[in-house]
């Protein structure tokens, strides 16, 4: 169940409501942001979108408490942008979206997510992008499923659109997605794009 969660962004709560105000707790968030805050994941993060369909087009968001009120800051591919933050958590701060559409298919998604998406990368931070991945997924299984975890197969990045790839200084050419193998990563020397990925995320064969 985990590993499709992660695998292909399942919804993780519905939303249930039609067009208008939704609001959501922060401190569900503020919880999957902790497994990843309490180790040493300088590169990877829980990332949380909303479904980026004609049901569930974010109008505004902001992030209330009982005194205080906060921009909401998302992204063209309707990730949310969630600070980690203690406070808010305490201060049982709330996650206020308008939506456009019918919502009640829509969702919040979860999934283990690269915290950039740059153009160029090298074979080093690759390497170490994948064992975050592989370290938080096993991590996330917990006890004692974790020690029979298969891990993750390798790294998917994501576009909006046609994209000429470079591995290795081989070109190729993706119409949305490309998928870089664990026994690929191993080879690999450096790795260009020509647009920046709009998503990179863990990969699973099995």
């Amino acid at each position: 169940m985990l590993k499709k969660l992660l695998a292909s962004s399942l919804l993780l709560s519905s939303i249930g409501a039609y067009a208008g105000d939704v609001s959501l707790d922060y401190k569900g968030f503020y919880d999957r942001l902790k497994r990843v805050n309490k180790e040493d994941y300088s590169l990877i993060t829980m990332a949380f979108y909303v479904p980026n369909s004609k049901n569930c087009k974010i109008i505004s968001g902001k992030i209330t408490t009982e005194r205080k009120s906060y921009p909401l800051i998302y992204n063209k591919d309707q990730q949310l942008l969630l600070p980690y933050d203690e406070k808010l958590r305490s201060d049982r701060a709330l996650i206020q979206l308008n939506l456009a559409g019918d919502t009640t298919r829509c969702g919040i998604q979860v999934q283990i997510a690269s915290k950039t998406k740059q153009k160029h990368y090298e074979a080093t931070s690759l390497q170490q992008m994948f064992a975050e991945m592989d370290a938080l997924y096993t991590d996330l299984q917990g006890f004692p499923m974790k020690y029979f975890s298969k891990g993750i197969s390798g790294i998917s990045f994501n576009f909006q659109s046609v994209t000429q790839i470079k591995v290795n200084g081989v070109p190729k050419q993706v119409e949305d997605k490309f998928v870089l193998t664990e026994s690929e990563l191993k080879k690999l020397k450096h790795l260009e794009f020509s647009n920046n990925p709009v998503r990179i995320s863990p990969w699973f064969n099995h």
